[in-house]
């Protein structure tokens, strides 16, 4: 998220109390110049009944005006569970 922050000129900002599909995920508000530009959730590691492989998903399509857009962001990385560093 450095790394994209450097390169676009973004900033990522974690919220607390998203509506996720599981407590693994994480969201960020992504915002443009301060101003909030939409939503990426981060599902990052591999639990049981999840699909096996990497995708990014829209989420809520962005419509100028009316509403910001959401995407997922689906990986399968080792770790996130107590003693897996990943």
């Amino acid at each position: 998220m450095k790394t994209a922050s450097r390169l676009f000129h973004l900033e990522f900002r974690k919220v607390a109390k998203a509506d996720v599909w599981d407590r693994s995920v994480h969201a960020y508000d992504v915002y443009d110049k301060g101003q909030k530009a939409g939503r990426i959730y981060l599902d990052m590691h591999p639990r049981e009944g999840k699909d096996k492989w990497f995708s990014e998903s829209g989420v809520i399509p962005g419509m100028r005006g009316e509403q910001l857009p959401e995407a997922a962001l689906i990986c399968n990385f080792s770790g996130g569970v107590a003693g897996d560093p990943g």
